[in-house]
């Protein structure tokens, strides 16, 4: 309505609104205000909880065959598929694959040593696939959000 060309005629615009200025608002402080996640973060978040319930539940087992863990190490680190060009590199498995090898110490708690020194894989409470779908939910959003938060102020 304040702007509408129709409702008044050129004379009442120049005059009416001559001191207003109709800049647009920077959105960042609404969304962290609001705990909102950017369209970036919620694709992160869409496509690393995809990973975790592919790894999880085995479903769908086309796609969990493709997702392989590196022989190396019991971190959960995933291998990164070949790219033979760089369009390879816009396919789901490698967006997957390099997405949960960044965000996965941020989302997995660390294994504690028993009282020999003896680091068991899976002991702690949400350190492996064995962790609780909501539990993983919070804590990625909550990674996401904290980092959304951090740079500066008004500009993504």
């Amino acid at each position: 309505y304040m702007t509408c060309a129709r409702a008044r005629s050129i004379d009442h615009h120049i005059d009416e609104l001559a001191g207003k200025k109709f800049d647009l608002e920077h959105t960042k402080p609404l969304f962290n205000e609001h705990k909102i996640m950017s369209l970036k973060n919620m694709y992160v978040y869409h496509i690393f909880m995809e990973t975790f319930k592919i790894l999880k539940f085995f479903v769908p087992l086309s796609l969990h065959d493709t997702l392989k863990f590196c022989p190396r190490n019991s971190k959960l680190t995933l291998i990164l598929p070949l790219k033979k060009l760089n369009t390879s590199q816009q396919n789901f498995v490698f967006k997957a694959v390099s997405t949960w090898n960044k965000f996965k110490e941020a989302v997995f708690n660390k294994c504690t040593p028993q009282e020999s020194g003896i680091i068991i894989p899976g002991s702690s409470e949400d350190s492996d696939l064995s962790a609780s779908m909501v539990s993983i939910k919070n804590k990625m959003k909550s990674h996401l959000l904290l980092q959304q938060n951090t740079g500066d102020r008004e500009t993504w």
